[in-house]
């Protein structure tokens, strides 16, 4: 990609996510209206024409007027999808696999003695450290900035699963802040805590609620297992009441100084580091299983592609033949990007 293109993306998505998180605050903005304004109670003519009268007035806006000239007579079905799509959210359970017959390309094993792509020397060594042992848990995170630095800090440390639980609406990563780390994790959206929690105690996890509770232990005293799911709330109000009556355990981060709590993104790092480290030291941090591992090798080698059948192909050919991580060394040369 040159350089001009790769300055064109770079934009587009600064103003993507400024624009998303706008929409998110007009939306709380625009419910809490139409509930003073009793909109529910509107005729049907009030009702049909509101979306246009807004349109109308946002049309000598400055940007949004532009936007909507430009959008004026464009089928959406139109505009080719995100590179990123069938990324963001994937089932936990194992996919059939088989790199003969990859959908859509026609795959040969690489030449003997051929070196495997620095980016895939890379993801296989992130690939060997990968683990659901530590699942991540967002419980009414709303401010996005600190729900992509949990997704940055969760990847860094190689947690491969993490799940929103909001009621107010979709939660999109800022990449300034995630470095679209967002693409190497599965993440799963609910606007039901209970329906979550409920899920991953039936998969075995054991629940533990970052709280200031009764009965909170210190972060270092937690028991912890080989499936732990750690829910983060808000800084202000911890996480919310339905977590706190079905978690297993409540725990905090003890602190000494005058500040009441820390940000949210920094307790979790320091959570998710702490967990993590106990974990290896216990013996009881897992790699993915085989066929989990399978599926997450096709997924991340067609993300590296970034929507490229030629450069897809040539890294999904790898797929017969990875590289052995336990012959790499940690480099920062080569990484995913």
């Amino acid at each position: 990609m040159s350089d001009r293109w790769k300055r064109w993306r770079c934009y587009m998505d600064e103003i993507e996510d400024l624009l998303r998180w706008m929409a998110s605050e007009i939306d709380g903005a625009e419910r809490d209206s139409a509930q003073a304004n009793e909109l529910a109670a509107w005729p049907g003519a009030q009702q049909r024409r509101r979306p246009l009268e807004l349109a109308r007035r946002m049309g000598d806006m400055p940007f949004f007027g532009d936007l909507l000239r430009a959008n004026a007579g464009v089928d959406p079905g139109s505009i080719p999808p995100s590179r990123d799509a069938g990324l963001r959210d994937h089932p936990v359970q194992a996919m059939d696999y088989n790199p003969l017959s990859v959908p859509g390309q026609a795959v040969r094993p690489p030449a003997i003695g051929a070196t495997p792509p620095p980016r895939l020397v890379s993801a296989e060594r992130a690939l060997a450290e990968r683990t659901r042992s530590l699942v991540t848990v967002l419980d009414s995170m709303t401010v996005p900035r600190n729900a992509s630095a949990v997704i940055r800090t969760a990847e860094a440390l190689g947690l491969q699963e993490m799940h929103f639980i909001h009621a107010d609406g979709y939660l999109v990563p800022q990449r300034a802040v995630t470095k679209r780390s967002e693409r190497w994790i599965d993440l799963h959206e609910s606007r039901d805590a209970t329906a979550t929690l409920q899920g991953l105690r039936d998969r075995g996890y054991r629940l533990l609620g970052a709280d200031f509770g009764e009965d909170a232990l210190p972060v270092e005293e937690v028991e912890l297992g080989p499936r732990t799911a750690v829910i983060l709330g808000s800084e202000q109000e911890g996480v919310s009441d339905v977590v706190r009556a079905q978690v297993d355990q409540l725990f905090y981060i003890p602190t000494v100084g005058l500040t009441a709590y820390l940000n949210v993104s920094v307790a979790a790092a320091i959570t998710l580091a702490t967990f993590d480290r106990r974990l290896r030291e216990m013996g009881c941090r897992l790699p993915l299983e085989s066929e989990d591992l399978r599926a997450t090798r096709v997924r991340w080698y067609r993300g590296l592609g970034r929507g490229r059948a030629r450069r897809e192909g040539a890294l999904l050919k790898w797929l017969h033949r990875p590289p052995v991580p336990e012959s790499l060394r940690p480099a920062t040369k080569g990484r995913p990007r």
